[in-house]
């Protein structure tokens, strides 16, 4: 009998980017020009090498983001280490009638440092107004259209995901938390694989240079950023 071909593989849905490149890894960007490429676009954000821990909670929230645009809802993205307050459901359907107009909102974040913010002209709805390393992924709700904003500023992962979420200047989504916290993070659970002591690493004059000017310029530019969305 004649041999059938197999079918193609399965298109992305429309409106789905194609997966992200990882500087270093296989798959990624190559040698060459790609990954030195990728090395100036982390020194152009701070950035650093992300570890195991790091990139598979990126590939969890990505794959998440695209599950939001092929459903064409919103959708609440939830941790496993979290609990919920008892008036959590109640909070949910409060968002769920704005977030059309929200688009994305914090459901809590981390409490490690003190975070300036500023009301809404929504009730509980807060916009964190300062520049921030990230503050956590805990849980979050967001749109079609923010999850698409998210994807684009995605295209290379030299930055954990809740630095690249946190930061509008580098897609335009505000960084909006409900207040009270309506989830907290259980403290019995397993310490998280993905956060690690800094590197001890030592690095050339040159790239710490690159990076502090790299700092500053990024800084400058939120703060700028920040003050034309206000004016």
């Amino acid at each position: 009998p004649p041999i059938s071909t197999p079918p193609p593989p399965p298109a992305l849905p429309l409106g789905l980017p194609p997966r992200p490149r990882v500087p270093g890894r296989r798959g990624g960007v190559g040698r060459g020009g790609g990954r030195r490429s990728a090395c100036f676009y982390a020194l152009k954000y701070e950035a650093r090498v992300l570890s195991a821990g790091e990139l598979g909670a990126y590939a969890s929230h990505y794959s998440l983001w695209q599950k939001c645009i092929q459903l064409d809802e919103p959708i609440v993205i939830l941790e496993d280490d979290i609990y919920l307050e008892p008036y959590f459901f109640e909070s949910l359907d409060f968002l769920q009638e704005h977030i059309a107009k929200i688009g994305y909102i914090r459901l809590s974040h981390n409490t490690h440092h003190k975070i300036c913010k500023r009301p809404t002209k929504f009730p509980h709805i807060f916009e964190v107004v300062q520049f921030t390393l990230g503050i956590g992924t805990m849980g979050y709700c967001l749109t079609p259209k923010v999850a698409h904003k998210f994807i684009q500023a995605s295209q290379k992962w030299v930055m954990p995901v809740d630095w690249v979420m946190d930061n509008h200047c580098l897609h335009g989504v505000r960084n909006l938390v409900f207040e009270p916290f309506i989830i907290g993070e259980n403290e019995q659970a397993m310490q998280s694989s993905i956060d690690r002591p800094p590197s001890t690493q030592k690095v050339s004059p040159l790239v710490w240079l690159c990076n502090k000017i790299a700092h500053f310029r990024f800084e400058l530019y939120f703060w700028s950023y920040a003050k034309m969305r206000v004016g």
